[in-house]
């Protein structure tokens, strides 16, 4: 998610590490990063990465696609696809 988001705006990086500051606040977060997930091909530590970040942003935002995608830094569309893809039920 972080390197998709310096992708898409390279020109932001206090965006970039405001986003990865405030990931690494949420001791949950924190503490799923152990040697067990480093063990697994890139693909699925991306995916698995990118679900609990993003359950993780809806969350603070209470569900709000809007101010979620503004803040990682998606169109909303693209966030929507993202959360489809992931598998990840829109929070009401």
């Amino acid at each position: 998610m972080i390197e998709r988001i310096a992708i898409l705006q390279p020109d932001n990086k206090e965006k970039i590490s405001n986003i990865v500051k405030e990931s690494l606040k949420n001791d949950d977060f924190t503490n799923k990063i152990t040697e067990n997930n480093l063990s697994i091909p890139l693909k699925e530590a991306r995916e698995k990465f990118e679900k609990e970040y993003l359950t993780i942003q809806l969350k603070k935002f209470n569900g709000n696609i809007s101010k979620t995608a503004n803040f990682v830094g998606m169109e909303r569309s693209a966030l929507h696809r993202k959360l489809k893809g992931l598998g990840i039920k829109e929070f009401n």
